[in-house]
């Protein structure tokens, strides 16, 4: 079987029990090195081995080996005879793995920044001493780390709005807006899909109800009907990453999915034909399943995708079908997220939009003026580079949504006096810095997910946003009255000793995203080591104060609080200064020495620093060996380089 796996929420299923002094029972754990989306692994362990599955697809089968356990019984230990290295699972399922290097008779373990843990259940909303008192199911309260689930979401002609996702347990949310009170349904699948899994949404006007989509655990794209996975693709034909972005658009009662298959080629599966079509039919230009932007109105459409590359590429439909590839922009994290919106003939001052978040993490939005898209950037907030932005628009101006590195979710609006300047609010608070945003265009309706793994929805009155919370357990969304984040007492800084044990001289840039501050710049020679001073987040509280009606019809004003983890702040990019080029003028040099030679520096690629309190003081990171193991190459070439 073909699996490919992108930067969500990737999970670590264990089916049976490791043999060794303790017991891992059968149950799911995730697999990621904290704030790095990118590391995300899957592993199924069994009773001969492990069987690990990177974030690109790539499986790597470890055997058993007992007799390397760890002599405390807290680690099992396995080797892979393809990459020649040891690896240590944690028995308990919490903890970094460890790394184990031969060397002579030998080996040499080494944590790794690589963390395992349970994979736990959505905290309860209403934290009550009797449950009865608002006829809930009770869950346990534990907040979720480090996730980013998905949200989909789609209206109606008649302005009915459903939004849903797929919960930690493979079940699909539903929640409907009626008479502007949202209330969730319950969707059965007997087939669940994995957790987290991406959706895509359509309106289905001959059900009058909401249509939704996904890629298979068998790599196939699938519509849920009658409860079932009804496969819309072959897996003969072309095999999708079970955890790709799926960007779809419906218009004459026709929906159109796009998304990109394992090889990173891009791909329309008409939803109602059930067939599939090749927009982009050369490997290897997108990262596999990365996020599109689609754009559909009447006989236009228009799709974009940041390749490998950093550069932003669209597509257009035509009569013969889609377009060459053409260049909107550049310097764009590769695979970065891009929200594109055509507005309907007559309904704004311009027909196409688009939206992104460039490699420094600033804003852009490009507008069609006469058949060039201009390109305009928004202010000097700072967002995640090439995280997650959505386009809409509200009493007839175009609209930017986006969540900011300090977990406010935001919106920009077109200032229809001022030109070129965009007045921004604030929505609410308490998101990750890339949390996924759906807005609705036309509807003034927003959905975010937050940082409890709640779908939060946003409906704005006016200049103001009220914003409801969704949850299984409740019959009737609670509306939000104040929500704040309150940062628990900071953590003492630490030193990093950021160690070169690669032949090459390498340089590091350090760079700190919650002040988005000038990155701080080492060079390393083979073998040096270079201390440096960080900053670590501690987390904080959610305190929040919501109307919730009871089964009697009261309605009461309550409080909660939820303890947030810690955020990664740092991430490191790495780059070697190689040799490029050597010289002899043979006409006088005869000897082995070059008389010149050229060195550039070559990009190896970007890890994060662990939030809080999981880098301690005097951690040692090799770099090389860090930055090497992401795969991400890519991500450093599209930020300023220096000289070396």
């Amino acid at each position: 079987m073909v699996r490919a796996l992108m930067p969500n929420l990737i999970f670590l299923l264990v089916w049976d029990s490791l043999v060794c002094a303790g017991a891992l029972r059968a149950e799911q754990f995730l697999l990621e090195i904290p704030g790095d989306p990118a590391s995300r692994s899957t592993a199924d362990v069994g009773l001969r081995g492990i069987t690990i599955v990177d974030a690109r697809g790539e499986r790597f089968d470890y055997a058993a080996r007992p007799e390397l356990d760890s002599e405390d019984g807290r680690y099992a230990a396995y080797y892979s005879a393809e990459t020649r290295r040891y690896i240590r699972f944690p028995v308990d399922g919490r903890g970094p793995m460890v790394l184990g290097t031969a060397i002579g008779a030998g080996i040499s373990w080494k944590r790794s920044l690589m963390q395992v843990r349970p994979l736990r259940e959505r905290p309860d909303p209403l934290d009550r001493a009797d449950p009865r008192d608002a006829g809930l199911t009770r869950r346990r309260t534990v907040v979720r780390a480090a996730l980013q689930p998905e949200v989909a979401a789609v209206t109606a002609p008649d302005g009915t709005i459903w939004t849903a996702q797929i919960d930690d347990d493979g079940t699909l949310d539903l929640y409907e807006r009626r008479e502007n009170e949202w209330r969730h349904k319950d969707v059965e699948l007997r087939e669940p899909l994995p957790p987290f899994t991406p959706l895509a949404m359509s309106y289905d006007d001959r059900t009058d109800s909401p249509r939704f989509f996904a890629v298979s655990p068998s790599g196939e794209v699938v519509e849920v009907r009658r409860s079932r996975l009804r496969a819309l693709t072959d897996r003969r034909d072309v095999v999708f990453p079970r955890m790709a972005h799926l960007a779809a658009d419906s218009d004459r009662g026709r929906t159109l999915l796009v998304l990109a298959d394992v090889q990173g080629r891009i791909w329309q599966v008409d939803a109602d034909a059930e067939s599939a079509e090749l927009i982009e039919r050369r490997p290897g230009m997108f990262e596999p399943g990365l996020p599109i932007g689609f754009a559909a109105e009447g006989n236009q459409a228009e799709l974009f995708a940041c390749d490998r590359g950093g550069h932003l590429l669209g597509y257009s439909m035509e009569a013969a079908g889609w377009s060459s590839p053409y260049l909107v922009a550049a310097g764009l994290p590769p695979s970065a997220s891009v929200a594109a919106f055509r507005a309907p003939a007559g309904r704004l001052d311009s027909q196409l939009y688009l939206a992104a978040i460039d490699a420094r993490g600033i804003l852009h939005e490009w507008r069609d003026v006469e058949g060039v898209l201009i390109d305009q950037r928004l202010g000097d907030a700072r967002f995640q580079p090439g995280g997650p932005v959505a386009l809409f628009d509200v009493d007839g101006q175009i609209a930017i949504s986006a969540v900011a590195v300090d977990g406010r979710w935001m919106e920009w609006r077109r200032d229809p006096v001022v030109a070129d300047h965009w007045e921004a609010r604030s929505i609410s608070d308490g998101f990750s810095s890339g949390s996924r945003v759906v807005m609705l265009p036309g509807a003034g309706v927003g959905f975010a997910v937050d940082r409890t793994g709640r779908v939060v929805v946003g409906q704005r009155r006016g200049e103001r946003w009220d914003c409801h919370f969704c949850s299984p357990g409740l019959a009737v969304a609670p509306r939000i009255s104040r929500r704040s984040i309150i940062p628990n007492d900071p953590l003492p800084p630490v030193t990093v000793h950021f160690e070169n044990r690669h032949s090459e001289e390498l340089l590091l840039r350090i760079h700190d995203l919650e002040t988005g501050a000038a990155a701080v710049e080492l060079k390393l020679a083979p073998g040096e080591s270079a201390a440096q001073r960080i900053q670590r987040s501690s987390g904080a509280i959610l305190e929040e104060s919501y109307f919730a009606t009871l089964p009697s019809g009261q309605l009461v004003d309550d409080r909660h609080r939820v303890p947030l983890p810690p955020k990664a702040r740092y991430t490191v990019t790495v780059y070697a200064n190689r040799e490029t080029s050597v010289y002899f003028d043979r006409t006088r040099n005869k000897g082995p020495i070059p008389d010149e030679v050229s060195k550039s520096l070559v990009s190896v690629g970007v890890f994060v620093i662990p939030p809080g309190g999981l880098i301690e003081d005097d951690a040692q990171i090799d770099v090389y060996r860090e930055a090497l193991g992401r795969r991400n190459p890519g991500a450093v070439s599209l930020l300023e380089q220096p000289e070396p």
